[in-house]
Parts: structure tokens; C-alpha cells; sequence
């Protein structure tokens, strides 16, 4: 067996968003959402003054937490950070590297690295080898089928 992301905890919140915790506690708060149906998930809601965005499923529970303005983990800010650097910190042997074509508001298309670490509950973008935004996230569909074929 590899290197178990050199000790790091999966992480289940940031800045007060908790994965598996229902959004209407942070509902008080500025944000916008977007209705997503019918899919496994239902809204993203983008809290302004948070900077953070949170993807819920039908029944209201946050099953992603995204930041592309700053993200501490462990004591490394990861937004603007070499996605090489980043590689050599959690050195994971479980990683599935994909890519994702992102259309901007000004319809400029974007393609962006993804390497997804399910024992982190982590998601990673990069841009040009930049980090360009960071996603945790309650499950990974490929990690889940093959623990269920394994």
C-alpha cells in the first residue's frame, strides 16, 4: 500500500460548511442559488460574503463546498499554489486525474486539470498548472464503484 496522503484527515468542512449538514443553517446569510432539477443535486447556493460556494442535494444536505478565493489546508494556501508542489505535499497513490471544459459568463471555454482524492475528500483544479479552486466533496463516483468491486 502507498503513502497514505502523509497522515492527512479527510476533510469534512471549511469555514463553518459541514459536508452532510443541512444548508438551512447558513440560509441567513447574502447569497444567490441556482436550482439545479431534477439531479442528485438540486441548488448551489454562492455565499457572497463567505466566498464559498455549497452544492446540496434534493432534501437540502451539502454534498460540495467549493473555494477559488483561498483554501488553508494544513497551513499550505492552495489557491494560486503550483499544482506540482501540491502533488509533492499529499504524494497520494489513490488520485483519478481528469479534465473539465468550464464556459465563463463571457462564454470563453476553459479546460481545467482535476485530480480527485477520495481519502481527502478533496478535488483539486488547475489551470495551467495553477490551483485554481478547490471542491470538498461527500463521494467520488469512480473511487465508489471500484470499492464496491474490489
Amino acid at each position: 500500500m502507498g503513502n497514505e496522503n502523509k497522515g492527512f484527515l479527510p476533510i469534512t468542512g471549511y469555514y463553518g460548511y459541514v459536508l452532510g449538514e443541512n444548508i438551512s443553517k447558513h440560509l441567513a446569510k447574502t447569497h444567490t442559488v441556482e436550482h439545479f432539477w431534477p439531479t442528485f443535486i438540486s441548488d448551489t447556493y454562492h455565499f457572497e460574503d463567505d466566498d464559498i460556494e455549497v452544492s446540496c442535494d434534493t432534501e437540502g444536505v451539502i454534498k460540495t463546498i467549493g473555494c477559488s478565493n483561498s483554501f488553508i489546508f494544513y497551513g499550505n494556501e492552495l489557491i494560486g499554489m503550483d499544482i506540482n508542489e501540491f502533488l509533492d505535499l499529499v504524494d497520494d497513490h489513490l488520485c483519478n486525474e481528469t479534465g473539465e471544459t468550464v464556459t465563463d459568463s463571457n462564454g470563453n471555454k476553459r479546460f481545467y486539470d482535476v485530480f480527485e482524492y477520495p481519502n481527502l475528500n478533496l478535488q483539486v483544479w488547475s489551470l495551467d498548472d495553477t490551483i485554481q479552486k478547490i471542491k470538498i466533496c461527500s463521494s467520488f463516483w469512480w473511487y465508489e464503484e471500484n470499492e464496491e468491486t474490489d
